[in-house]
Protein backbone atom coordinates (compact mmCIF):
# COMPACT_ATOMS: atom_id res chain seq x y z
CA UNK A 1 0.00 0.00 0.00
CA UNK A 2 0.89 3.65 -0.95
CA UNK A 3 2.02 6.29 1.57
CA UNK A 4 0.38 9.25 1.27
CA UNK A 5 3.31 11.07 0.43
CA UNK A 6 3.58 8.74 -2.34
CA UNK A 7 0.08 9.48 -3.60
CA UNK A 8 -0.59 13.09 -3.20
CA UNK A 9 1.43 15.89 -4.82
CA UNK A 10 3.23 18.15 -3.15
CA UNK A 11 0.87 20.60 -3.15
CA UNK A 12 -1.89 18.41 -1.60
CA UNK A 13 0.59 17.33 1.26
CA UNK A 14 1.17 21.21 1.76
CA UNK A 15 -2.13 21.97 2.71
CA UNK A 16 -2.71 19.08 4.38
CA UNK A 17 0.14 20.25 6.61
CA UNK A 18 -1.16 23.67 7.11
CA UNK A 19 -5.15 22.56 7.76
CA UNK A 20 -6.50 23.12 4.41
CA UNK A 21 -10.14 21.27 4.08
CA UNK A 22 -11.36 21.22 0.61
CA UNK A 23 -14.77 20.43 -0.42
CA UNK A 24 -16.15 19.60 -3.99
CA UNK A 25 -19.46 20.98 -4.99
CA UNK A 26 -22.59 18.98 -3.59
CA UNK A 27 -20.23 18.00 -0.78
CA UNK A 28 -21.21 19.24 2.43
CA UNK A 29 -19.03 18.93 6.22
CA UNK A 30 -20.54 19.24 9.29
CA UNK A 31 -17.64 20.63 12.13
CA UNK A 32 -18.42 21.01 15.73
CA UNK A 33 -14.84 22.62 17.17
CA UNK A 34 -13.77 21.23 20.66
CA UNK A 35 -11.78 25.09 20.42
CA UNK A 36 -12.79 28.24 19.50
CA UNK A 37 -11.52 29.34 16.40
CA UNK A 38 -11.81 30.77 12.62
CA UNK A 39 -12.82 29.25 9.86
CA UNK A 40 -11.20 31.02 6.81
CA UNK A 41 -11.89 30.53 2.79
CA UNK A 42 -9.28 30.65 0.93
CA UNK A 43 -10.87 29.64 -2.58
CA UNK A 44 -14.08 29.39 -3.77
CA UNK A 45 -17.55 30.59 -1.93
CA UNK A 46 -19.12 28.47 1.25
CA UNK A 47 -22.65 28.22 2.39
CA UNK A 48 -22.50 28.36 6.36
CA UNK A 49 -25.36 27.06 8.30
CA UNK A 50 -25.06 27.51 12.33
CA UNK A 51 -27.31 27.02 15.05
CA UNK A 52 -28.75 29.33 17.15
CA UNK A 53 -30.01 32.96 16.12
CA UNK A 54 -26.88 33.28 13.52
CA UNK A 55 -29.05 31.57 10.74
CA UNK A 56 -27.04 30.88 7.04
CA UNK A 57 -23.77 33.01 6.73
CA UNK A 58 -22.01 33.55 3.28
CA UNK A 59 -18.16 33.41 2.76
CA UNK A 60 -16.30 34.63 0.03
CA UNK A 61 -12.20 33.74 -0.32
CA UNK A 62 -10.79 35.85 2.60
CA UNK A 63 -13.52 35.96 4.65
CA UNK A 64 -13.56 34.54 7.93
CA UNK A 65 -15.79 33.34 10.58
CA UNK A 66 -15.31 33.35 14.48
CA UNK A 67 -16.92 30.27 15.50
CA UNK A 68 -17.39 29.24 19.60
CA UNK A 69 -16.41 25.92 20.90
CA UNK A 70 -18.54 23.50 20.53
CA UNK A 71 -20.95 25.21 17.93
CA UNK A 72 -22.44 23.09 14.96
CA UNK A 73 -21.61 24.22 11.68
CA UNK A 74 -22.95 22.47 8.42
CA UNK A 75 -20.99 24.09 5.44
CA UNK A 76 -20.56 23.58 1.66
CA UNK A 77 -19.41 24.99 -1.29
CA UNK A 78 -22.45 27.19 -3.59
CA UNK A 79 -22.09 29.97 -6.32
CA UNK A 80 -22.43 33.68 -4.98
CA UNK A 81 -22.02 36.78 -7.01
CA UNK A 82 -20.14 36.09 -9.93
CA UNK A 83 -18.17 33.37 -8.29
CA UNK A 84 -18.77 29.88 -9.87
CA UNK A 85 -19.39 26.57 -8.34
CA UNK A 86 -15.92 25.18 -7.55
CA UNK A 87 -14.35 23.41 -4.71
CA UNK A 88 -13.74 25.21 -1.96
CA UNK A 89 -10.57 25.42 0.04
CA UNK A 90 -10.74 26.20 3.70
CA UNK A 91 -8.74 26.51 6.64
CA UNK A 92 -9.36 26.28 10.51
CA UNK A 93 -7.46 28.24 13.13
CA UNK A 94 -8.13 27.24 16.53
CA UNK A 95 -7.43 30.56 18.86
CA UNK A 96 -4.39 30.39 20.59
CA UNK A 97 -4.15 30.71 24.28
CA UNK A 98 -4.88 34.26 25.63
CA UNK A 99 -2.26 34.33 27.74
CA UNK A 100 -0.03 33.42 24.68
CA UNK A 101 -1.23 35.98 23.13
CA UNK A 102 -0.62 38.87 25.93
CA UNK A 103 2.81 37.76 27.00
CA UNK A 104 4.18 36.77 23.94
CA UNK A 105 2.30 37.53 20.95
CA UNK A 106 1.47 41.10 21.02
CA UNK A 107 4.92 42.15 22.42
CA UNK A 108 6.21 40.16 19.48
CA UNK A 109 4.39 42.71 16.92
CA UNK A 110 5.07 45.64 18.76
CA UNK A 111 8.35 44.59 18.79
CA UNK A 112 9.00 44.12 15.11
CA UNK A 113 6.51 47.71 14.45
CA UNK A 114 9.14 49.44 16.49
CA UNK A 115 11.94 47.77 14.69
CA UNK A 116 10.75 48.67 11.52
CA UNK A 117 9.94 52.06 12.61
CA UNK A 118 13.69 52.61 13.81
CA UNK A 119 14.94 51.41 9.60
CA UNK A 120 12.66 53.83 8.54
CA UNK A 121 13.67 56.22 10.94
CA UNK A 122 17.66 55.41 10.30
CA UNK A 123 17.39 55.39 6.75
CA UNK A 124 16.01 58.84 6.97
CA UNK A 125 18.94 59.91 8.93
CA UNK A 126 21.75 58.60 6.92
CA UNK A 127 19.75 60.82 3.75
CA UNK A 128 19.85 63.44 5.98
CA UNK A 129 23.22 63.53 6.76
CA UNK A 130 24.25 62.66 3.35
CA UNK A 131 22.48 65.69 1.72
CA UNK A 132 23.58 68.02 5.04
CA UNK A 133 27.46 66.78 4.19
CA UNK A 134 26.90 67.45 0.63
CA UNK A 135 25.23 71.23 0.68
CA UNK A 136 27.46 72.50 3.54
CA UNK A 137 29.32 75.47 3.47
CA UNK A 138 33.18 74.97 3.31
CA UNK A 139 34.67 76.50 6.39
CA UNK A 140 37.28 78.17 4.23
CA UNK A 141 35.35 79.97 1.94
CA UNK A 142 35.08 80.11 -1.74
CA UNK A 143 38.45 79.26 -2.76
CA UNK A 144 38.55 80.65 -6.34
Amino acid sequence: MKSASQTLSPLALQAIAQGVQTLAPGQALTLRPARAGVLRVQRGALWVTRGGPHGDEFLRPGQCLPVRAGEQLVVEPIAVGGTPLQRVALDWQARTDARWSADVARPATELRRALRDAAVAGRRLARGLLAWALHRPSPWGEVG
